[in-house]
């Protein structure tokens, strides 16, 4: 039994990191998109960041 909860934990570590990982990448990316675009793209893609958060938010509750 033990071993399979630090298995369990050792897989909820490396999801957490893979997670993080992708996030700091996607983000990076983003960051580089809105210094390309131009002000109007730039409203749209923050009127869509604000749609999904608000999605998030309101799924937790």
């Amino acid at each position: 039994m033990q071993a399979l909860k630090l298995e369990t934990a050792d897989r909820m570590l490396i999801s957490a990191f893979d997670l993080e990982e992708n996030f700091d990448t996607g983000l990076s990316n983003f960051k580089a998109l809105l210094r390309t675009v131009d002000v109007h793209e730039k409203d749209r893609l923050i009127d869509i960041m604000e749609t999904i958060i608000n999605d998030i938010f309101a799924s937790r509750q």
